[in-house]
């Protein structure tokens, strides 16, 4: 059964019809096989094919879609790749919720040479909540605040101040988030340094078999001495009291920053000019929420996410890079799901996003020198799914953990080509910023 029950035919027509006529926010959904909702973006976007199950809303003034076909011609787009992924079959439906995904599908994955394909199975009864809210939270005022931010792959604010941090000497990157960015790192113990950026052996223990895009960025990608403390934890949501996760939150990560490091200025000299906070959350608010049947409670979860930044901001930090939740809908567990459910799930992920934007603008007026990016993650994810064949994998869901074989690593996690790409762009995005 799906996420939706049953309702009459007119109710559904009119909550249906009121979704539709609404315009889409920056990055929402605007298209694709089965789609429903509007096709009309907000002022200053265009509806972007990506594959023939997804079009999303991106920056832009004009676009052009060849009838039949997936190629693409964009005016002023964040131009992604138009290849249509390719479908795996459905997998075997287990019952699951969150507690069971976030504490033992790596686990699952990486006793197995080849991963076994999960998908849980929801049900609720909350029709016209669910589809009301989506409407309420995608506003059009809300949508224009964002993209007055100029989102496309990144939005970048206060460059004026960003040459002293882009000098040469060591960078600090303190890093915040879920499974998509842990590396096993524990600041009571380790503390990076040249010899050792991350602070362990590398790659460390993350979720594609090898390094992750915090370890691609500050081993590969660097051309000054990078240093990365991960306070990052797999399972990790912002606050476990408004989204159950399966590790320590966003607070207890920022506490550890507290605790460990925003102190010891003695053994670890950072300062205000060469150390950057990178916040990669949401995929388990957002997720969590989805497999534990009830909606996303954004305002509350931004709420917190918001005064962890201040606590950043007070203890001395001033350049923020935040990330956007990524096409994590794309992931093998998703499969078998029904339309409406996935709809409901990209609307999430597009709300969260925006969202996002019009808070960090927020933050930044009530905090004076602060440089704030937003970092949209969807153009490293679209790039792999949308040509699997040219990073080596048969098709856009396959899995194994050895991290290189498929786009995949198991069902919920990047493998090391999607991870890859993350860290190319993130650096692409902050040279001249912060590196």
């Amino acid at each position: 059964m799906g996420f939706f029950n049953q309702a009459s035919p007119l109710a559904a027509s009119l909550l249906f019809a009121s979704v539709a006529s609404a315009q889409v926010a920056m990055y929402g959904q605007c298209g694709g096989s089965g789609f429903t909702g509007s096709t009309t973006c907000v002022s200053g976007a265009v509806c972007q094919y990506q594959n023939d199950f997804y079009s999303q809303c991106v920056e832009g003034t004009a676009t052009s879609v060849a009838a039949g076909s997936s190629a693409v011609s964009t005016a002023q787009t964040t131009a992604f790749s138009s290849a249509a992924a390719s479908q795996a079959p459905s997998a075997v439906v287990p019952q699951g919720n969150s507690t069971t995904l976030s504490t033992s599908i790596v686990k699952l994955s990486t006793s197995l040479s080849t991963p076994v394909a999960v998908t849980s199975v929801r049900s609720s009864s909350t029709l016209a909540t669910s589809i009301a809210k989506v409407a309420a939270t995608t506003s059009v005022a809300a949508v224009n605040a964002a993209t007055s931010a100029t989102v496309a792959t990144v939005a970048t604010a206060a460059a004026a101040s960003a040459s002293s941090a882009a000098s040469s000497g060591t960078k600090y990157l303190m890093v915040f988030g879920d499974s998509y960015s842990s590396d096993g790192f524990w600041p009571g113990s380790e503390t990076p340094s040249s010899e050792a950026p991350l602070g362990i052996a590398s790659p460390g223990t993350t979720t594609d078999a090898g390094l992750n895009w915090l370890g691609v960025t500050v081993t590969e990608l660097n051309t000054t001495v990078t240093l990365a403390f991960d306070y990052a934890e797999y399972g990790a949501t912002t606050d476990n009291s408004l989204v159950s996760g399966a590790t320590n939150d966003l607070i207890a990560q920022v506490t550890e920053f507290q605790t460990y490091t925003a102190h010891n200025a003695s053994d670890i000299a950072w300062t205000s000019d060469n150390t950057m906070a990178v916040v990669w959350m949401g995929i388990n608010d957002v997720g969590n929420s989805f497999w534990d049947h009830f909606d996303t409670p954004f305002e509350t979860v931004l709420d917190q996410y918001f005064t962890q930044l201040q606590n950043l901001y007070d203890a001395g930090i001033r350049y923020f890079t935040l990330f956007m939740i990524p096409p994590f809908d794309q992931a093998p567990v998703f499969q078998g799901q029904t339309t409406q459910d996935m709809d409901y799930v990209r609307s999430n992920i597009s709300t969260y996003n925006a969202d996002l934007v019009t808070r960090l603008a927020t933050f930044k007026s009530a905090n004076t020198g602060v440089t704030g990016t937003v970092f949209n993650t969807s153009e490293s994810f679209w790039t792999a799914l949308n040509d699997p064949s040219a990073y080596n994998a048969t098709d856009a869901t396959c899995m194994n953990s050895d991290g290189t074989t498929c786009l995949w690593y198991d069902t919920y996690h990047p493998g090391q080509a999607i991870q890859k790409l993350v860290a190319q762009n993130f650096v692409t995005a902050l040279t001249g910023t912060f590196f």
